[in-house]
């Protein structure tokens, strides 16, 4: 799949947002939300709790660690070179940002 067509079928998908939250939750465990969902998400665990759960040990419940979780918030053009990389089943370096920009 040529980078031109990857691009119109990314952009042809309805439900897309201009922005997105990549909330990573641990070792390559990334979501990836609209902006305004992932704020609620993050929200969300204000009132989370985590649980351990320890080989023959009773298990024990406590408040989230907040320093685990890492967000950043992801343009619509780099969302767009993962869907693109995706497609193409290449490595995200080879669709750099300048090309999609000149795709579009």
């Amino acid at each position: 799949m040529e980078l031109q067509e990857a691009l119109q079928k990314i952009k042809a998908e309805k439900g897309r947002a201009s922005n997105y939250l990549q909330i990573n939750l641990g070792y390559n465990t990334n979501i990836l939300l609209p902006y305004k969902d992932g704020m609620v998400f993050i929200g969300s665990l204000e009132k989370a709790e985590q649980v351990e759960t320890p080989y023959s040990s009773p298990p024990v419940v406590k408040g989230l660690d907040s320093s685990t979780i890492d967000i950043k918030v992801v343009s619509e053009n780099e969302y767009l070179r993962y869907k693109v990389a995706q497609l193409m089943g290449v490595p995200l370096s080879e669709v750099p940002s300048l090309e999609l920009t000149q795709a579009a």
